[in-house]
């Protein structure tokens, strides 16, 4: 009996023991499994590689700062303050350039357009400050939009306020002046913010490109919007121009958002 009794205590020994060892074998496993997941040296290795080589693009979509001039060309915002820059110098040529003639259809004082001209050189000295100011409370690419939308306002009814009075041409110079020379507060800090200092010379130069091109095509179609159409479709051409680059800022922060 002793034997009989025996057996089944050692037979119940053993299922305890497997028991047991089957426990710790799999809390061993999942130990292993849970740390294989955290620690596998494979795995690190590939994470840290792909984190590697795909760091460059993570600086260049978030517009991390310190881009070379290649890397800015791949970067949608680069495109953005070309044709801001784009639209605005073509505006700025057909100010500079036609102000005073378009001037003279209704105003005969040669001296009163003179004027015109040094008054509004007033205006833009006090309006780099008002862009400065705005660019701080906005941001860059907010003060963007608003550059462009006012300048294609105040282009829209350039033409009437000659119809209207002198008074209110030589006023409505100084306002278009004005506006025009956001371009040169905005574009630079948007440059320096969005591909840092160490190439922004060489960055900026690439966005400056826009005036060459700008130069070389815009003084035929000027003139040929001129005799086809007349003033009023030159003036709001610049208008239209600056709502193609308007939309073309919205797109981007939509997509940036």
């Amino acid at each position: 009996q002793q034997n009989g009794d025996s057996t089944p205590q050692q037979t119940n020994k053993a299922g305890v023991v497997n028991q047991g060892l089957t426990a710790d074998v799999t809390s061993q496993g999942l130990t292993t499994t849970d740390s294989a997941g955290d620690n596998n040296p494979s795995t690190g290795t590939n994470s840290t590689t792909t984190d590697t080589a795909s760091a460059k693009d993570v600086q260049i979509e978030a517009g991390n700062p310190d881009l070379t001039p290649l890397e800015v060309l791949r970067t949608p915002d680069f495109y953005l303050l070309w044709v801001a820059l784009a639209v605005n110098h073509y505006g700025y040529i057909i100010k500079n350039n036609y102000y005073k003639e378009f001037g003279q259809l209704r105003i005969s004082n040669d001296h009163f357009l003179t004027t015109t001209g040094t008054l509004a050189t007033v205006g833009v000295a006090l309006a780099r400050l008002l862009w400065g100011l705005a660019t701080d409370w906005l941001g860059t690419k907010l003060t963007l939009l608003v550059f462009m939308a006012s300048t294609s306002v105040t282009t829209s009814f350039w033409y009437f306020s000659l119809q209207h009075s002198a008074a209110l041409y030589m006023l409505w110079v100084c306002l278009v002046s004005a506006i025009f020379t956001g371009a040169f507060i905005l574009l630079p800090l948007a440059a320096l913010s969005s591909f840092g200092e160490k190439h922004y010379a060489s960055n900026y130069g690439l966005i400056l490109s826009a005036q060459i091109v700008v130069n070389l095509i815009s003084p035929p179609i000027i003139r040929q919007i001129l005799l086809q159409f007349g003033w009023f479709w030159l003036f709001f051409s610049i208008a239209a121009v600056n709502v193609i680059g308007k939309k073309s800022c919205e797109m981007q922060l939509i997509l940036s958002s």
